[in-house]
């Protein structure tokens, strides 16, 4: 019935909508010949109104009542048939249209048999997407398990790091103080303790990898993050780059970690200043409101249905491969000369944003440009509001009793002797079992627990309910370089739970303990 319609010159088009409009070719013949599938934008063409309107059927004259449509005329078209593709909830997945140089007989059976073929056409697309979708999520899933693996590979390498990083730092600082000023041993020891405090920031890294590194979350605006960070990078941006914004009036509140926020977005701009050419170009950074529903939920691995606030920066730079696309979230992964770039920007922007409950998508042409979307959600008034305070410059000293319990020989040594410094009572275990031991035979009290959260066979956090029935007045301090959501819980820490990171200084030991003891907790 088609074929017997059409002339040796007809035009036969399957294309997928990709944009509102805008379609993607798939399928595209001439005279019974395939040819390259073309793109092009639906404006001012036969094809609007079939995503309009639905059939559209034009069996003569097409390109007078399309004047502006230049292909048309390009083509020599006299007539056109077209229909929608539909999913089964009836939304436009793309067009099918035919046409001809001359024009098409307008009978009822050619647009009946046009019609059972879209419908057969729609069926066949909505397969091959349903293919894609679940292609593409198996792909995120394996991306997501790929990111976990290298977590908990991170996670374990600072957290023994980090027990060698405390007991040097310790020792150093312990030998700083043990000799005059004046002697040259002294500068020695403090640029022992600049290096050290470098290799720390080191770890810190690996525990945003990790996710499991305790947050400071409060309600914030992340316009005034943006704000931040953009007159923080005009102070290193080349001239040649120009930076706008265009950030939401409206924008809805998110809870996050100021400090991590600003890093994540100075990552992101660091990345692109280095795609964009000295020739010029522009960086865009937006904010806005948005809403992922079920259905970008059910394509995209790991979104919950919801309010999000979205930040996308866009540069206009030399864009990347899909094989370079797929790998910029892998720690140490790098296309930049060796000296100009560790390869862990974008992975800790990835490990934050998805240690918020967020979620980062990328999209990237070569030659055109990279952009990146941060969709964290949305907070409301009850949520978590955590204020950092400043620590005073001088530590207080004490005379109360406290348990140390560490697994680290070294980490235990320091600790112990750091706090006796500061005149107090030291009780020092070397495991959660040895403290029990300890424990059996003392008869005064214990003001303050010091204990590391992961160790062998009892976690710090499990001694600690333990012995707290036995010292209901008795504080507890933790301390460790990797939590394992012990006392942390989706990066935060539990209500009344005092914790000191390491690698820590002797000082910064003596100023936590101190609150822990004055904390009314």
């Amino acid at each position: 019935m088609l074929s017997a319609a059409l002339g040796d010159n007809a035009h036969v088009y399957i294309g997928r909508l990709v944009a509102a409009d805008h379609v993607e070719g798939l399928v595209y013949a001439i005279g019974g010949e395939l040819r390259e599938p073309i793109n092009y934008s639906l404006r001012a063409t036969p094809c609007e109104n079939v995503v309009a309107q639905g059939v559209c059927f034009y069996p003569r004259e097409v390109q007078r009542l399309f004047p502006e449509d230049r292909e048309l005329q390009r083509m020599g078209l006299e007539s056109y048939l077209g229909a929608p593709l539909r999913d089964s909830f009836g939304r436009v997945l793309g067009i099918f249209w035919i046409a001809d140089t001359k024009p098409l007989p307008e009978v009822s059976s050619l647009q009946e048999f046009f019609q059972l073929l879209s419908t057969r056409i729609s069926h066949e697309l909505m397969r091959e997407q349903a293919e894609q979708n679940a292609q593409q999520i198996q792909e995120q899933l394996l991306q997501a398990q790929k990111m976990e693996s290298i977590g908990r590979m991170a996670g374990g390498l600072a957290h023994d790091f980090n027990n060698l990083l405390t007991a040097v730092l310790g020792y150093a600082e312990l030998a700083q103080s043990a000799i005059p000023e004046n002697s040259p041993a002294h500068g020695f020891l403090n640029n022992a303790i600049l290096a050290i405090e470098k290799a720390a920031g080191v770890t810190r890294q690996l525990m945003a990898l990790a996710r499991n590194q305790p947050m400071q979350r409060k309600l914030l605006n992340l316009n005034t993050i943006v704000q931040e960070a953009v007159q923080l990078a005009e102070t290193w941006m080349p001239s040649y780059i120009q930076i706008q914004t265009y950030l939401s009036e409206e924008l809805w509140q998110t809870e996050a970690d100021h400090a991590q926020l600003v890093q994540v977005i100075q990552n992101l701009l660091l990345n692109a200043r280095d795609a964009i050419p000295e020739t010029g170009g522009a960086i865009v950074i937006e904010t806005k409101n948005v809403e992922l529903d079920t259905e970008y939920a059910r394509n995209h691995y790991e979104v919950v249905p919801g309010e999000y606030v979205m930040l996308m920066i866009s540069d206009t730079g030399v864009g990347m491969t899909p094989q370079v696309r797929e790998r910029i979230f892998e720690p140490f992964f790098t296309t930049k000369p060796q000296g100009h770039g560790t390869g862990l920007g974008l992975s800790i922007v990835y490990s934050v944003v998805k240690q918020l409950g967020g979620h980062i998508w990328v999209y990237s042409e070569v030659g055109k440009g990279t952009t990146f979307k941060i969709y964290l959600p949305r907070a409301y008034d009850n949520a978590q509001s955590v204020e950092r305070t400043a620590a005073p410059t001088e530590v207080p000293r004490g005379h109360e009793t406290i348990l140390v319990v560490e697994d680290e020989p070294g980490v235990l040594e320091v600790a112990t002797e750091t706090l006796r410094q500061y005149g107090y009572q030291v009780l020092a275990a070397n495991s959660p079992a040895e403290a029990l031991q300890i424990v059996q035979n003392l008869s005064e009290p214990i003001h303050l627990l010091v204990t590391d959260v992961v160790m062998p066979i009892m976690s710090g956090r499990e001694l600690a309910e333990y012995l707290v029935r036995l010292y209901p007045q008795m504080r507890v301090l933790y301390v460790s370089g990797y939590t394992e959501n012990t006392i942390v819980h989706h990066g935060v820490l539990d209500a009344g739970v005092h914790f000191l990171p390491k690698p820590y200084t002797p000082s910064q030991l003596a100023q936590k303990v101190r609150e822990a003891l004055d904390s009314g907790e």
